[in-house]
Formats: structure tokens, C-alpha cells, sequence
């Protein structure tokens, strides 16, 4: 798999390619939970760490959609400033995992302290993870 995907990227037209919702193969990688591309993806061109698709979505929004922590981790370790990642509306990752009723992802935030600032930020509408869980009517255990 890594082969093919160093002949890919090796002609570099082709990581600059965005699919019909402007999403990065990082976008892709991420929302699948494909671990050794995302790596590798970050350590070649770590400047899709902050592409938006139409949607305003991250890569790191991708992957708390589809609730792949281990993905998630690496996107941190790499840009670790969650407070700053937002969608367009202002959600961070844990909003969007709220939303999209992700709990191990709202699990893994709430485990680690380094993540203490998403917890209470609110997006553009002013809403909380809660807001958006209750919204979308995912429970929420309590601690989360």
C-alpha cells in the first residue's frame, strides 16, 4: 500500500486533487481511519492539516464524524491545536462528534486534559457539545 501510495505522490499534482465535495485525500484517509496514510499524508504535506471541504470540514471533523480516535490522535500530534480547529460554524471536534453522536470520540476528549478546552467552547450559534447532542438526540452518559 505504501508504494502505491508514494507513486501517487510523487507527482505532486496529484495530492493537490480535490474530489466534487473539495475534500483532500487527507479529508479521505482521515474519515476512513486508514492510520498509515494519514501518517504519511501529514509527514508529506502537512499544510492539508487545515483544508476545508465545502462543507468547512477539517480532516480532523472527518474522523470524529466517523469516530476514529486513533486518527484523531495523530492529526494532534502533529497540530496540536484543537481550540483552533473549527468547521466553518465554529464547532470544534468535539461539537461535531456530539452532533454526530460519536461517543468514543466525546470518551477520548473527556479522558485527556490536554483537550480541556473543548469542552465548554461554543460554536457560532452558541452551542455547547450538549447543545448539539441534545439536538440531534444522542444521550450523553453522564461525565461526557
Amino acid at each position: 500500500m505504501q508504494d502505491i501510495i508514494e507513486c501517487i505522490l510523487e507527482e505532486s499534482r496529484f495530492i493537490k486533487v480535490k474530489d466534487e465535495k473539495q475534500r483532500t485525500a487527507l479529508h479521505l484517509a482521515a474519515s476512513a481511519g486508514d492510520l498509515e496514510v494519514v501518517s504519511y499524508l501529514i509527514e508529506k504535506f502537512d499544510s492539508a492539516l487545515v483544508e476545508r471541504d465545502s462543507s468547512g470540514f477539517l480532516p480532523i471533523h472527518m474522523a470524529a464524524i466517523e469516530g476514529q480516535v486513533a486518527v484523531i490522535e495523530e492529526l494532534l500530534s502533529s497540530y496540536p491545536h484543537p481550540e483552533l480547529m473549527l468547521t466553518a460554524n465554529l464547532q470544534n471536534l468535539l461539537h461535531v462528534a456530539a452532533k454526530s453522536g460519536k461517543l468514543n470520540v466525546l470518551s477520548y476528549v473527556f479522558r485527556n486534559h490536554d483537550l480541556e478546552m473543548l469542552k465548554n467552547q461554543r460554536d457560532k450559534g452558541g452551542n455547547t457539545r450538549l447543545h448539539l447532542a441534545t439536538i440531534n438526540w444522542h444521550g450523553m452518559r453522564e461525565g461526557t
